[in-house]
């Protein structure tokens, strides 16, 4: 995952920074080993929390494979800095429900996209433009910090050292499925540029939503 450490980073910066943290990625390239020097729970002899582990070892999905997180999507903000109150604090300031919302926004962006294949046209570019930031400036309720941490690494290959913060925030998947139906159905209502084919696979996802859940789950 990209590494940012600029002190002075616009709204939109960040804004990118939290797309790539919610995506719960992890690197498609070899993996740097790292020594823990300190954490959060050191001083209190206070063990590496379960969904820590899982996150660094396979992203959000693998933190909703817990038992205790049954039925929850679970969204981790992480941020790393060579300063660890700059770290901790930028990711206790973060919005889990902003950047969850721009979450679903891509998710909701890409499986449209990728359905809309066959009906491209002027119209339906600028339409999937507008449902992108309808759903990223959506307001959606129920989310909960439920924790957070902090680790100062070294790199054992670069020697360099570096806080690592994360954040994690939980909603009901069925809570934030019908929000994100409703919000999507509150989009075909008020855009009247839509075609006949394109209010149909909207709907269509709409349904599945209903229907299956688990959008967020891919």
């Amino acid at each position: 995952m990209k590494r940012f450490n600029g002190r002075k980073a616009s709204a939109l910066y960040i804004a990118a920074i939290a797309l790539s943290v919610l995506a719960g990625c992890t690197s498609t390239g070899p993996k740097q080993k790292t020594e823990v020097l300190d954490d959060k729970g050191a001083a209190f002899g206070i063990q590496t929390p379960e969904w820590v582990a899982a996150y660094i070892m396979g992203g959000n999905l693998d933190i909703q494979k817990l038992s205790i997180y049954k039925g929850l999507y679970c969204f981790v903000i992480e941020y790393a800095d060579a300063s660890k109150d700059f770290a901790t604090a930028w990711v206790a300031n973060a919005s889990g429900p902003q950047a969850i919302a721009q979450k679903v926004s891509t998710t909701v962006s890409s499986s449209m996209s990728a359905s809309l294949e066959g009906e491209r046209g002027a119209d339906t570019e600028a339409n999937l433009r507008s449902a992108a930031e309808s759903l990223s400036n959506a307001s959606f309720n129920g989310a909960t910090k439920t924790g957070d941490w902090w680790q100062t690494v070294r790199n054992t290959t670069t020697e360099v050292i570096e806080t690592r913060a994360w954040a994690l925030w939980t909603i009901n998947q069925k809570q934030l499925d019908e929000q994100v139906a409703a919000n999507i159905q509150n989009i075909i209502d008020n855009n009247t540029t839509m075609s006949a084919a394109e209010r149909a696979i909207y709907t269509d996802l709409i349904k599945q939503i209903r229907d299956v859940g688990g959008i967020l789950n891919n």
